[in-house]
């Protein structure tokens, strides 16, 4: 007769379906479109109150329990495109060039049904085809498979894990300065003169006194992850989150209500007289300079190349390496300078790291060490 009561219903949940608990109020309900036409497993669907967790309560976590076993499997994912480099003697720079994800039953599970579910975390728009992913129960922790990705995927700079992991575009690009090119971004030992007055009336941080030390570089670099939101591992596609939006742009300057898209990615209000100029753009684009514009879409897999190039990665690499076996930093122009040889022949053997691990545990250098 329409009436409600109080009671529960028994459910075998999609963390364990072997056993059956108790659900009642909103999280029993199982309509998978509401009256008012919301389809409950979308991003909002909270707010109509005929939407509740769906069948087997796919669209809610249960605390650390998925939680965690999410957040591992991503971990995981990421242990294994580094050990497959490293076992299939494959070239290092596949660790940041690769198009490929491994997924098992939870992170699957995660993409299909929960991405949208992980405020404050921004894990939409999606950065992979949840409708190509296998049908794997949530359960199914040990199987993984491997799936093909998009073109704007940077083997592990991208990986779910180290966007999680390193939450800003700027903690991204110092982790890959100070892991893979020995360049750490910190003041020199006498430390850096500021103008009190100045550090404030300047929001560019690359002009700003006392911190464009650091940030006239780190800027330019963080802006290849312009495209992967920040406190989140969403992509904006370029098709429909363009550099600049009239949606967006107008409710900056109108005061008209902005959108979600607007709020969250753009530009929409100025805290100071400069950003004016950039109401209404991707968030991305703000103060970035002419020449760093390019970064925003070429994304971290050019930057990586870039320091391949240069010859940067391929010493960091061979002075990492050397120091983790010898137990201790090169020292010394003759261990210099076998560093800078051993660098040409990592690059000439297909940046091959087992043949570098090879080449220095036989070295004159490691036994005397020994």
């Amino acid at each position: 007769d329409g009436s409600k009561r109080e009671g529960f219903v028994q459910v075998k949940p999609y963390w364990a379906p072997e056993t059956t608990i108790k659900v009642c109020a909103l999280d029993a309900q199982d309509t998978l479109v509401s009256p008012a036409g919301k389809d409950c497993s979308q991003q909002g669907s909270y707010y109509d109150p005929a939407c509740g967790c769906g069948p087997e309560l796919r669209w809610c976590r249960y605390g650390l329990v998925t939680d965690r076993k999410i957040l591992q499997g991503f971990a995981t994912a990421l242990e294994k495109q580094i050990a497959l480099v490293v076992s299939e003697d494959r070239p290092y720079t596949d660790l940041f060039t690769e198009k490929v994800a491994w997924v098992n039953g939870p992170i699957a599970y995660f993409w299909k049904h929960q991405a949208h579910l992980t405020a404050p975390l921004r894990m939409t728009p999606a950065p992979i085809d949840a409708s190509a992913l296998p049908n794997l129960p949530f359960d199914a922790e040990d199987t993984w498979v491997k799936v093909p990705l998009g073109g704007a995927h940077a083997g592990i700079l991208t990986a779910p894990a180290f966007l999680l992991r390193f939450q800003t575009d700027r903690s991204r690009a110092a982790r890959y300065y100070n892991t893979f090119l020995c360049q750490p971004f910190q003041a020199p030992e006498t430390g850096i003169p500021v103008d009190a007055v100045a550090a404030v009336s300047e929001p560019d941080l690359q002009k700003r006194a006392g911190c464009k030390y650091c940030h006239a570089l780190l800027e330019p670099v963080s802006a290849f992850w312009g495209r992967w939101v920040q406190n989140g591992a969403a992509f904006l596609d370029p098709a429909a989150f363009p550099p600049w939006r009239q949606d967006c742009d107008a409710c900056a300057k109108t005061g008209l209500q902005c959108s979600t898209e607007c709020k969250l990615h753009y530009l929409t209000t100025a805290y100071s007289e400069p950003e004016k100029a950039f109401l209404g753009w991707l968030e991305a684009y703000v103060f970035r300079q002419p020449a760093h514009l390019k970064h925003i879409d070429q994304g971290p897999k050019l930057m990586a190349l870039g320091t391949v190039v240069d010859q940067r990665l391929p010493r960091c690499v061979v002075h990492s390496t050397a120091g983790w076996l010898l137990g201790r930093a090169l020292a010394g122009e003759d261990e210099l300078a076998w560093a800078d040889q051993l660098a040409v022949d990592f690059a000439q053997q297909g940046f091959s790291y087992r043949k570098l691990v090879a080449t220095i545990v036989a070295s004159e250098t490691y036994r005397r060490v020994r």
